[in-house]
């Protein structure tokens, strides 16, 4: 079938439902960007009143509210209709998902995508309203925003909030095989005609945010015994021969290996000793190993924990801690390393048995994995 042909087919499938004319506005988008248009295509669409302006389900369906479309002129349309493709482009619905910070995880796919689009209707998130710079990555922007939220998290709240197409894509959270082939296929029709869409698509790189998932998989599967604690609870009906003593589970014990040189930042570290004290209260013990080049520091992290004393701030090699590591039973005991993995040279994965890796640096981490296929890791964003 010629190429000019195939884009017909394909248009006269499009579903038109009222007097908007949504078919024309895609037709523009794929004239335009037919990869991007092409998307909208395979997600197919509906005039809703569910939506206030426009969103996509987690069946990779687009709404489209018919009074918010008729407000906003042709050009803005097809600005909201690129916004929305590249939500699926840029494969937001496994970005940073179960983050801590979920509204400002949605600012930062907002703003790194909006940097692509221009003509988009007055409200709309971008780069210039938090004075970031073009050209970053989904999760850098996170990172900064998160660090202007530190600041200022009211006046975060309050720019997010004039959004109008805020919540657009919360709920994108789909079928990730489905949405593996609707950027594959939207690829491939692009490619087929000789038109690619530009460079609005960043080099995408799918990183595990959910550390505390990862680290309570660790501990939780560790041995428990059962320990019994009186408490001073009132007297239970039902159990009126024990009163006051209650049973709980107590896991084994645990490793905490922190990379204390020179590179990790002092909001790093605090970052560590909170999950540290996190850890400190799902185990009976856990020991602390703190190097740099080697060893520096071994202590029990007691579940009261408030500050600690950090040593080493020296050069980074984390061989030392695995080493020591087994003199407190590991790799039967789990270790848990965190490090900002500005690492010269790394354990051989056959030593990595039964441990996870929190990395600080997304890129970081991404070169551990190539370098370690099958040994756990994740970010801390």
């Amino acid at each position: 079938m010629p190429k000019n042909k195939v884009k017909k087919e394909i248009v006269k499938k499009l579903p038109f439902k009222g007097a908007l004319d949504v078919h024309e506005n895609i037709r523009s988008l794929m004239k335009l960007l037919p990869r991007l248009g092409y998307i909208i295509v395979k997600i197919k669409w509906q005039v809703s009143n569910i939506v206030p302006t426009a969103g996509i389900s987690h069946t990779y369906k687009l709404y489209i509210n018919k009074g918010y479309f008729e407000s906003i002129t042709k050009d803005e349309r097809v600005a909201v209709l690129k916004h929305e493709a590249l939500h699926i482009a840029h494969r937001h619905w496994e970005r940073l998902i179960d983050v801590s910070q979920p509204y400002i995880a949605e600012i930062a796919k907002e703003i790194s995508i909006n940097q692509y689009i221009d003509g988009l209707p007055e409200g709309c998130l971008n780069v210039n309203m938090f004075n970031l710079d073009k050209g970053l990555t989904l999760e850098d922007y996170y990172k900064k925003l998160l660090k202007i939220a530190e600041n200022n998290s009211k006046d975060l709240k309050n720019k997010s909030d004039g959004n109008p197409l805020k919540g657009d894509s919360k709920d994108l959270k789909g079928n990730p095989i489905l949405g593996d082939k609707i950027c594959k296929d939207a690829e491939e029709y692009a490619e087929s005609i000789g038109k690619e869409s530009g460079n609005m698509f960043e080099k995408v790189e799918i990183l595990p945010t959910n550390y505390k998932a990862k680290i309570n998989a660790l501990v939780g599967c560790q041995p428990s015994t059962t320990k019994i604690k009186r408490s001073y609870s009132r007297r239970s009906k039902r159990f009126v021969k024990s009163p006051g003593l209650k049973k709980e589970l107590e896991l084994g014990n645990c490793i905490f290996g922190l990379d204390t040189s020179g590179s990790m930042s002092q909001e790093e570290l605090g970052k560590a000793l909170d999950v540290a004290k996190k850890i400190r209260h799902k185990c009976s013990k856990l020991t602390m190993i703190q190097g740099d080049t080697e060893v520096k520091d071994i202590s029990s992290v007691k579940k009261n924990v408030r500050e600690m004393t950090i040593k080493g701030r020296g050069g980074t090699t984390l061989t030392p801690i695995v080493e020591k590591a087994k003199e407190f039973g590991y790799p039967k005991v789990p270790l848990i390393m965190f490090t900002d993995g500005d690492v010269w040279d790394y354990p051989p994965k056959e030593q990595l048995k039964n441990s996870v890796w929190v990395f600080t640096k997304g890129s970081n981490a991404i070169t551990f994995s190539k370098s370690h296929p099958g040994v756990k890791y994740a970010v801390m964003m």
